[in-house]
């Protein structure tokens, strides 16, 4: 148990929330006997929230389990509530903030301020006490903002094929799939789902509409038109003259 008599291995100490939507409080740690804390074996203190970008962020001092000189250290834990579920949101310092991983830190406090996040805490070895501070500026949400399909006009004979690519621009770690689709209802000019385009022998000669449907987006798309042209053919053959006479032992006129 360390050197201290109160202890930090607890579960009494969690971090518990809940929403309300104006009638009725529904929790949104997980609903079971343990709350978000990191370590749900050791104890939790003095969370504080903040918004950015419509995600909730929770800060809190916890123990971590370690101890130094006989003196527990309490980390400092951020988690963001991403609509399911809470996760880490230490921007890669998943220890926790502390500036110094051999010091204790307590009483944070979080805002939200021009697109950042700003926190600051109390940082102590038992005989200096620091105020810390961490800016974190989150990625934008994912979204995606057009679509684009090269070549936009192509043509291919009946029988043919094209290869057709599709460019996402995504932000906020959206992805850049697609989905390919074709106007042809009888699947004659179709499109797999690497963007190419495989024409029947005995396609309809015209033009046909390609769409790159965003995976994550459905209203962003984009179009290439696509002209089938007549297969070479042979339309007829004729033989000159039609008809003809020879001799024996003769030769043509």
């Amino acid at each position: 148990m360390g050197g201290s008599s109160w202890g930090q291995y607890s579960t009494d100490d969690q971090i518990r929330v809940k929403k309300f939507d104006g009638t009725t409080w529904t929790n949104i740690d997980g609903d079971g006997e343990y709350g978000i804390n990191v370590n749900i074996g050791l104890r939790a203190f003095e969370v504080q929230l903040a918004s950015l970008n419509n995600e909730l962020y929770a800060i809190w001092s916890e123990n971590s389990n370690e101890w130094v000189n006989g003196v527990p250290i309490l980390k400092i834990r951020v988690k963001k509530y991403n609509g399911n579920g809470w996760v880490l949101a230490e921007n890669g310092r998943n220890g926790g903030l502390n500036v110094f991983g051999t010091k204790t830190a307590r009483n944070p406090a979080i805002t939200a301020m021009n697109g950042a996040l700003y926190a600051v805490w109390d940082e102590n070895d038992r005989t200096v006490v620091n105020i810390r501070a961490a800016q974190f500026t989150p990625p934008p949400p994912p979204s995606v903002t057009s679509v684009t399909v090269s070549p936009i006009t192509t043509s291919t004979m009946q029988g043919g094929s094209r290869q057709l690519s599709a460019a996402v621009n995504a932000v906020g770690e959206a992805p850049t799939t697609v989905t390919w689709s074709s106007s042809d209802a009888t699947n004659k000019v179709a499109i797999n789902a690497t963007g190419l385009v495989t024409v029947a022998r005995d396609a309809t000669p015209g033009n046909y509409i390609i769409t790159a449907t965003s995976t994550f987006d459905s209203t962003k798309t984009a179009t290439s038109t696509v002209t089938v042209t007549y297969a070479p053919a042979v339309q007829s053959i004729t033989v000159n003259p039609s008809t003809d006479s020879l001799m024996q032992g003769g030769a043509p006129s």
